[in-house]
């Protein structure tokens, strides 16, 4: 018997489907008149808001295709300039109920390791927002990350981590993960579009990794660059990649986390290192001496590339 899908570890009897994958709420802030009618959503009034602000939220989940094409509605209904959305933000919910856990960690990692570039994509002020902190500002979520990892699903309901960047507890309410980083652009919806892809397309991450481990394997080995850009594609020009140094500190968070789900079943430990990494390492270079224990050692691929098995066109989910 195959490992239960998310849909029936929570025992969700209503399940979407599986051809239905993304939900979007869209935060507006008011002082400009607002559309209380587009096709495709809900309005909702939203307290937190300013200015009798209101909520766009999905009505139903949706393939990628369908999605697009309401966030088209939903920018022609907006005026063209929005006051200042400082409080207002965008969240995407990506169906899980038919994957496995495994499957679902493999997706959250792709995202985790993406993170810092991701955030800087989502706009200023958004990474240290309390609403929607990253996680590499609030490393008590990779504390449930390993717990995660090891088993102990329940620990995603706690409600402590629901104001991260990516929200887990919302398994527990509909089976999806909540991407909550996405700003409300004061013109146009344009970034709003490039985020809701970006987010679906780390879904394909499951399709080529049978694990976080063998996903964090691929990072090392490729170098992130070469890695981003093979997940992502042409959306990977969407974000800077620069391979910064700190990226490291942030890798080893995941590494150390991931260590209850590695394939020979042994707990990752960091190597040592007798002297810091000069700044001007390359991400490659620095994490490949890291990984041999502080000897430099190529940061090319030692391995070849597995072969790619991607989603058809028609899976897709929440």
């Amino acid at each position: 018997m195959g490992e239960k899908t998310i849909g029936e570890l929570l025992k969700i009897t209503n399940l979407t489907k599986p051809s239905a994958s993304l939900g979007v709420e869209v935060e507006v802030e008011g002082l400009t008149q607002l559309p209380l009618e587009v096709a495709g959503w809900r309005v909702e009034r939203d307290g937190s808001l300013r200015d009798g602000g209101l909520e766009y939220v999905f009505d139903g989940p949706t393939p990628l295709a369908t999605a697009k094409r309401r966030l088209t509605a939903l920018s022609k209904a907006l005026p063209k300039k929005l006051r200042s959305q400082r409080r207002a933000g965008v969240h995407v919910h990506v169906n899980m109920q038919h994957y496995t856990l495994k499957q679902a960690y493999t997706f959250l990692t792709a995202y985790l390791v993406l993170e810092p570039y991701l955030m800087k994509y989502c706009g200023e002020h958004r990474e240290h927002n309390l609403f929607c902190l990253a996680t590499y500002n609030a490393t008590g979520f990779y504390s449930h990350l390993r717990e995660a990892y090891r088993g102990w699903y329940q620990t995603w309901a706690s409600e402590s981590i629901r104001y991260c960047s990516v929200n887990m507890s919302s398994l527990f309410r509909y089976g999806s993960i909540e991407f909550r980083g996405m700003r409300t652009p004061q013109e146009g919806l344009e970034p709003v579009f490039g985020w809701v892809e970006l987010v679906d397309r780390l879904q394909m991450a499951i399709g080529l990794y049978d694990s976080p481990t063998e996903l964090l394997q691929d990072v090392i080995d490729s170098g992130l660059q070469v890695w981003a850009k093979g997940l992502l594609g042409e959306l990977s020009g969407l974000l800077t990649i620069d391979e910064p140094s700190n990226i490291i500190s942030h890798l080893h968070l995941i590494l150390d986390a991931n260590g209850g789900l590695t394939e020979e079943g042994k707990h990752y430990e960091r190597p040592r290192q007798e002297s810091a990494e000069p700044k001007s390492a390359s991400w490659a270079e620095a994490f490949a001496r890291v990984e041999a224990g502080g000897q430099a050692i190529s940061p090319e691929p030692t391995r070849p590339r597995r072969a790619t098995r991607v989603f058809t066109s028609d899976v897709e989910l929440l």
